[in-house]
């Protein structure tokens, strides 16, 4: 790997870190880098035709408006500090006490950065969510079909189960923060919206000290909050899926990944280490190359082309090197981890008729 592009991966990579260990002493090294490479992703869509909100007065200022405006919510503080980052790296296993590789800790920050600023982006033009406004379409019909009664208090929709008995009506309203806790568990135990929804309200009907049903807004307004919490930052690309969908996938990615390495190291790698067409050294640089490719594909739906990953990993190598002598190599693996992977995806039972693979 080029010495340019290493120094640059292990000084960012760094900063990440130490922004993890230590984020109030190192956050204004860790903005400045999170701005460069926001703004210079927003740049880039803004090449290929991406229409950028209009902030503020100053057209020139723009995309530094954008990036600031981003970066605001990213580095936000909500429910703990730069929650959102840390709850972030912790899901992908980016643990400060750790010894980690510094490319795969450089490669998880510019995802979050990409796929942040893209959901931003959705955010900003006006448009609802599509996880939101399928969590509230799904509950929606859910509510409508047998097993749940409607009434109306105060003018608004209250739901219960149509078989509960001994309705409270004396009881106030379950307070909406325990009502998020008991969408939260039900959440964690259920893979359908039917069963999501049926388990919340059989939840509730078992405090006693409270009405047995809840409002519909605050049910929709619960399990939105809920889902937004899990969602996984791949934002736009695998929208049309809820977010108990996409734990389920990301979970069925992590035990193939490893199988799958596996198996191309032993099936596909070695002939060509043996025919001396790549070196034990290119072999393991292909697979470390191959391991992004699949994490992407498998988490993200939407992987770049096979050569971005080639260069990620030999920044030095010229477009000429790369056809003449390792694009056959490399490609042929990754091609034959690729069907692999899938196909241990397709007979994973746990992500049945989720993910399209």
């Amino acid at each position: 790997m080029g010495n340019k592009y290493q120094d640059r991966i292990d000084r960012d990579s760094g900063m990440i870190m130490d922004f993890l260990r230590g984020p109030h002493k190192h956050f204004m090294q860790f903005y400045k880098l999170c701005f460069n490479h926001t703004r210079k992703h927003l740049c880039s869509l803004q090449r290929r035709g991406a229409a950028l909100p209009q902030i503020g007065s100053d057209p020139e200022k723009n995309l530094d408006d954008v990036t600031i405006d981003v970066l605001g919510v990213l580095l936000s503080s909500a429910s703990g500090p730069y929650n959102i980052v840390f709850d972030y790296f912790a899901k992908h296993g980016i643990n400060p006490d750790k010894k980690l590789d510094g490319f795969l800790v450089y490669h998880r920050f510019t995802v979050l950065i990409r796929g942040f600023a893209n959901q931003e982006l959705y955010k900003i033009r006006g448009y609802e969510n599509p996880q939101t406004r399928k969590i509230k379409r799904r509950f929606k019909d859910i509510l409508k079909g047998s097993g749940y009664h409607e009434s109306n208090i105060g003018g608004r929709e209250f739901f219960t189960l149509e078989a509960t008995q001994n309705l409270r009506e004396d009881k106030p309203v379950i307070p909406y923060e325990k009502l998020l806790q008991i969408v939260e568990n039900a959440y964690h135990e259920n893979i359908s919206y039917v069963k999501w929804c049926r388990k919340i309200f059989e939840a509730i009907d078992k405090w006693g000290e409270y009405q047995n049903g809840i409002f519909r807004h605050e049910l929709f307004q619960a399990a939105i909050e809920i889902s937004s919490k899990h969602m996984e930052i791949n934002f736009v690309e695998r929208n049309n899926l809820s977010s108990i969908e996409l734990a389920l996938i990301r979970q069925a990615v992590e035990r193939a990944i490893p199988k799958t390495l596996d198996w191309v190291s032993e099936n596909a790698s070695r002939g060509f280490v043996e025919k001396k067409r790549i070196t034990k050294e290119e072999s393991q640089l292909f697979l470390k190359a191959i391991e992004l490719y699949l994490r992407d594909f498998g988490c993200d739906g939407s992987p770049d082309k096979y050569p971005r990953y080639y260069f990620a990993l030999f920044p030095g190598n010229k477009q000429d090197f790369y056809l003449k002598n390792h694009k056959y190599p490399f490609e042929t693996m990754i091609n034959s981890a690729r069907d692999y992977f899938t196909n241990l995806l397709r007979n994973d039972s746990t992500i049945n008729g989720i993910g399209d693979y």
